[in-house]
């Protein structure tokens, strides 16, 4: 029925699991930009429209990319993944993400799915553990989204790493503009979660990964209040401890007049703050330098980083592990216990 799609050796064939807004705006534009390296070679959805969409996207129509939809495409996608693709992008509603990575990795595919790693800590670490059990069975799997290679935040990292002392506080502020009529809102999956802290678990954990990386250490006695009126009306308080700095965090979602994102960390004798700017990029400014500016392309280089595990690369800031740890945090946010 599928015919085999033989690809010159230098390329890998990549199917995309998963045709939404995410996918067709950032996966399609990646995979298209590195197409020296990379082919899309078939794509599964619960319906077609998104996958027309998606291949209208493609230079070429998606002339020769292989089309999977419903619960009888989804069986023989995977019949056949092993034939037609070498790697896959999962890119999903959060309480599907755990069953695709599964079956995935049993077919010793490499993965990049989307955070949050699981829908919940439980879930992540049952996959963590039957991924971790047998390395020479199982495909390599990494998450991706999470913030860890922006620019702007391997910068602040490195301020941090390299100042004299530990930092003493921080002081964590994002909110978010998220409106109910938005693209994203819209979405049923979104506007009918299934999933426990809806846009904090879905968009918040982005800034707990940052928070992580710029402060280089596990988060701990996460203490705080989680509010939630709608599917994007939501946000979480409070304070916990990063590396021996305590500070607080403030993640909000709704109809707020200007978004905004900043992170301070503070020592005895200097302050670092990380702004993000939206549509524009980041300001990172420390206590006796000059406030510098960088753009938003992490998604780029988790791409790029991703196609070089292929190759024997590593690619430590996109382990599940490191996705677990942030997925931790976030539960213990929207509980209001410890991590």
């Amino acid at each position: 029925m599928y015919p085999d799609i033989a690809m010159p050796e230098k390329l890998t064939r990549v199917a995309l699991i998963g045709a939404g807004i995410f996918a067709r705006e950032t996966y399609i534009p990646n995979v298209q930009a590195h197409e020296s390296r990379v082919k899309l070679t078939a794509i599964l959805s619960r319906s077609p429209e998104p996958i027309e969409e998606a291949l209208s996207l493609l230079k070429d129509g998606g002339s020769g990319v292989l089309k999977f939809f419903g619960s009888d495409g989804e069986d023989n996608f995977f019949a056949r993944a092993r034939d037609i693709c070498d790697a896959v992008i999962i890119a999903v509603p959060i309480p599907l993400l755990g069953k695709y990575i599964e079956r995935c990795l049993a077919l010793n595919l490499h993965v990049l799915s989307e955070k949050p790693v699981a829908a919940t800590s439980a879930e992540a670490a049952r996959l963590v553990a039957i991924y971790r059990q047998d390395a020479s069975r199982l495909g390599l799997w990494h998450v991706a989204e999470n913030y860890r290679l922006e620019p702007a935040v391997t910068c602040a990292s490195d301020i941090v790493r390299r100042h004299p002392g530990a930092p003493k506080a921080f002081s964590l502020m994002a909110l978010r503009q998220q409106s109910p009529t938005s693209k994203y809102a819209v979405t049923t999956w979104r506007a009918q979660p299934q999933h426990k802290g809806s846009f904090v678990l879905d968009g918040g954990i982005h800034f707990v990964a940052l928070l992580r990386a710029v402060l280089g250490g596990d988060v701990h006695s996460v203490r705080g209040t989680y509010e939630e009126h709608s599917a994007c009306e939501v946000g979480a308080c409070g304070a916990c401890s990063v590396a021996g700095a305590t500070g607080t965090y403030l993640i909000r979602y709704g109809m707020f007049p200007c978004p905004l994102f900043r992170l301070d960390v503070y020592w005895e004798d200097a302050t670092l703050s990380l702004l993000q700017l939206k549509g524009i990029g980041y300001e990172l400014t420390m206590t006796g330098q000059d406030t510098r500016t960088f753009g938003f392309n992490g998604l780029e280089l988790e791409f790029r980083a991703w196609l070089d595990t292929f190759d024997g690369a590593a690619a430590a800031a996109l382990s599940p592990e490191e996705g677990l740890a942030d997925l931790l945090v976030v539960e213990a946010m929207c509980s209001g216990g410890g991590a």
